[in-house]
């Protein structure tokens, strides 16, 4: 990895309720960028992030992971943070060194109860800079615009899309991005 000035770096700090796919999100962009060469599951404990024995028994995050990522010329440290509460001071501590907050939401559940706390957390207390991600969209009986106007609802009107998967026969098969201007989800802006 090639030496970076602290403007080109980015501390990405990821939250969300546990299950909600954070260290896997991290495990594709390791893999999509090539800092790994094969895309782990942490059903089998075989990711990069939960590498300890017992993450890999339990199938979660109990520790918070540093996952270096170069992209475009900037460096961007996820910081995978566990969604149990029973882990929250792992949440705290990542909180503590990331500039940003990435929360990531399952787009079957929707919003939980670590996605409140994580956005009381990174919002209300940190005032950090904060996306959310609509993860696992593969799933059939996931629903973006469900789980998009469940965010807004929740937490205000701040949150707008920046991207919009289309989902085809229950496989997302492109994604809009920018001004964007579905029917469906603009009705919710």
């Amino acid at each position: 990895m090639k030496d970076y000035l602290a403007s080109a770096v980015r501390n990405v700090v990821v939250l969300g309720h546990s299950g909600a796919g954070k260290s896997s999100l991290i495990e594709s962009c390791l893999y999509y960028t090539k800092a790994i060469d094969r895309y782990g599951k942490a059903a089998d404990g075989t990711t990069a992030l939960n590498f300890d024995i017992e993450e890999g028994k339990r199938a979660v995050s109990c520790y918070c992971h540093l996952a270096p990522v170069e992209w475009k010329d900037c460096k961007i440290n996820f910081v995978d943070t566990p969604g149990y509460m029973d882990y929250e001071g792992e949440e705290a501590t990542g909180l503590m060194v990331g500039d940003n907050a990435l929360i990531v939401v399952d787009g079957k559940e929707g919003i939980e109860a670590g996605t409140e706390r994580a956005w009381k957390e990174a919002v209300r207390k940190q005032k950090m800079p904060t996306i959310f991600f609509v993860n696992k969209m593969d799933d059939p009986n996931a629903s973006f615009e469900k789980a998009f106007g469940s965010l807004r609802e929740h937490f205000g009107k701040s949150v707008i899309p920046f991207e919009v998967p289309i989902i085809k026969d229950g496989k997302v098969e492109k994604v809009l991005s920018g001004n964007i201007c579905k029917p469906n989800i603009e009705a919710n802006l």
